[in-house]
Parts: structure tokens; C-alpha cells; sequence
């Protein structure tokens, strides 16, 4: 497939991120900032990057415009933030080709890449159907749990979520419907319908 360089100083972005892309068959480099960014594209001669706009000594709109002039203006580069007004810019030369809102849309982030590259791909997550929100007959765990798994999700982190979500189970059998419902909306990566739930849970425990 393609070789892809990820940069982000979040490290759940980029386990995340190099998990699925690996498991679509693409050779993936990772790089926490911009340091490590220039010696990875020296390596890998990406194919396309995925850039983390906010990030220690180079900011990503920085490192794209280094990438795109000197040292890999064949890359492809999409632009990754959780501030939309950062991606929003205007009155500016953009160096990259798309953007991407955290937390990640992964299944839309994957149509752009294939978009980019030309690529002919299926997501291989388990299942395709929308998962419905969970009934109110489940109970859901105390509002500290729901903020922890809103904060894995902010970030992305599904591997963090599915322990967390083991712990609530192991800690009473009363949390497995809830714990159920939710890894059925993880194990499909739908990130988006996974904070929609648990905001309406958090709204109704207020």
C-alpha cells in the first residue's frame, strides 16, 4: 500500500493512528514532533503525512511548509487538530492537501487518504451498521467514569477506552450492559457516536 509518516506529540494519536493504517496493509513511521519528523521522512520518503498542527518547537503548519519545499514535496499532507479555528486559516499559502478534526473521524479519515492516494481500500473494523444509543434501561457508571472515557476519547485513545471499559466491567456486573453497548461502538471505531453517547449520559446525570 502506502508509506505513511504520522506526526503527533500525542501518543495515543499515534498508537491509534498506526494501528488501523497497519492493519490496512500501509508501512507506518511515527514521529512525537518535528525533530523526529525530519529524520522519519529522511527514512521513509512518505508517501503521504499525517500533521498534527499543535506541537513543541515546530508548529505543524511549520513542519508542512518544510516538507512540501524541501524535503518531501511529493507527500501528500493532511492536517490534524482539535481546534477547527486552527485548520480554519485563511488569507495564508496552505501546504497541505486536506485537514481532520479530532477527536478522529476514523472511517472519514481513511476515505481522504484513499481520495489522495488514489487508493482502493475496505475498513476493516467489525461491522458497518450505526449502533443505536444505548437503551435507558442500562445503568450507567458513575459520572467520574464518564469523564475518564470522554478524555480517552478526546484524544482518540481506543486501546485506553477498551481497558478502561474492562475495568468497569470486572468492577460490578451492573456495569456489563453499559460496558456492552459501549464496546459494540468502539470495536466499529465510530469515535463520533461514542462522545455523542456519553455526553448525553454525562447531560442526564447532571
Amino acid at each position: 500500500m502506502a508509506r505513511i509518516l504520522v506526526v503527533d506529540d500525542e501518543m495515543g494519536i499515534r498508537e491509534l493512528l498506526s494501528e488501523i493504517l497497519r492493519d490496512e496493509g500501509h508501512d507506518v513511521t511515527l514521529a512525537e514532533h518535528a525533530a523526529a519528523a525530519r529524520s522519519a521522512r529522511l527514512a521513509a520518503r512518505p508517501d503521504l503525512v499525517l500533521l498534527d498542527i499543535s506541537m513543541p518547537m515546530l508548529t505543524g503548519w511549520e513542519v508542512a511548509q518544510a516538507l512540501r519545499s524541501r524535503f518531501a514535496p511529493q507527500a501528500r499532507i493532511i492536517m490534524i487538530s482539535a481546534n477547527a479555528g486552527d485548520i480554519a486559516r485563511t488569507g495564508e499559502v496552505h501546504h497541505h492537501d486536506d485537514q481532520c478534526v479530532k477527536p478522529v473521524d476514523l472511517r472519514a479519515l481513511l476515505e481522504k487518504i484513499r481520495v489522495l492516494l488514489g487508493l482502493d481500500w475496505t475498513f476493516h473494523a467489525e461491522g458497518g451498521e450505526s449502533v443505536h444509543l444505548p437503551p435507558r434501561t442500562i445503568k450507567p457508571p458513575a459520572g467520574s467514569h464518564i469523564a475518564e472515557l470522554l478524555k480517552l476519547g478526546q484524544i482518540g485513545y481506543v486501546r485506553g477506552i477498551q481497558a478502561k471499559l474492562e475495568a468497569l466491567a470486572s468492577e460490578s456486573d451492573e456495569n456489563e450492559p453499559f460496558v456492552k453497548e459501549m464496546g459494540e461502538i468502539v470495536r466499529t471505531f465510530d469515535l463520533n457516536r461514542y462522545m455523542a453517547v456519553l455526553e448525553a449520559l454525562r447531560s442526564d446525570d447532571a
